[in-house]
């Protein structure tokens, strides 16, 4: 049975996430767990989580800040406007259409504090880091609900959030979950033919995974057609060739 783990920041958030999800399905248990607002608390209460248990499967859903409106969407990359760091989440399957959000330290009153991103929080920038170190597959809903140069923050209107969280189709969300975790196996099996094939080291091979995540998450094309067009390249030139991909 597969495990997986529901985090918000908020417990209001993540109480109308649990009364939209069965906690127990034929194959898989599910968790619920805050794990507070700001990066920092985001990075340390997942990661004395993680050491203590272990998880199949994470989401992280919660509001974030808007300069257009628009609905839930899924994270697919990460820009951190408090350090300029980039984080791409890697995308083992589709379930909302895919947005950038910026990842900030301090709430958010103008859109003049961001680049060229629609929709910041706080949050999802800690959760990516700990579940890439932890080397959990993951996915980050985000609903877009307080106004960036009117944030509603500590008035939230409980049937607005209640509304826009209840368009996200959980049991949906589950059973994609579930569908990805039954290939997970086979995914983490084939890799073996990579690995094989250059003989990589142990550091070597969280590289190519971390790589090979990005690829899958940017180019959206068969890797197995990528490998066997460079496979003749040493290993150093396989893995620049693949992290020149953009």
């Amino acid at each position: 049975m597969y495990k997986i783990l529901f985090t918000s920041a908020l417990s209001p958030e993540l109480k109308l996430v649990k009364s939209l999800i069965k906690e127990t399905h034929n194959k898989s248990k599910i968790d619920f767990f805050v794990s507070e607002m700001w990066n920092y608390k985001t990075i340390f209460n997942l990661t004395k989580l993680f050491v203590e248990k272990e998880y199949d499967f994470v989401v992280n859903v919660w509001v974030c800040g808007f300069v257009k409106v628009a609905e839930a969407f899924q994270v697919s990359r990460i820009i951190n406007i408090s350090n300029n760091k980039e984080l791409i989440v890697p995308t083992h399957f589709e379930f909302l259409k895919l947005e950038s959000i910026a990842c900030s330290e301090k709430i958010v009153y103008s859109k003049d504090e961001l680049l060229w991103e629609d929709y910041v929080d706080m949050e999802s920038y800690g959760f990516e880091f700990v579940c890439d170190k932890f080397k959990i597959p993951r996915i980050i809903l985000k609903v877009p609900y307080d106004e960036i140069w009117s944030l509603e923050t500590k008035n939230r209107n409980q049937d607005k959030l209640t509304e826009k969280i209840s368009c996200i189709d959980f049991e949906k969300l589950v059973n994609d979950i579930i569908v990805f975790l039954d290939c997970y196996k086979k995914w983490n099996n084939d890799f073996s033919v990579y690995y094989s094939h250059y003989k990589f080291s142990f550091s070597e091979k969280l590289i190519f995974e971390k790589l090979y995540n990005r690829y899958t998450t940017l180019v959206w094309v068969d890797f197995d057609s990528f490998f066997e067009q460079n496979k003749t390249l040493s290993k150093k030139e396989f893995l620049k060739r693949l992290s020149d991909i953009n």
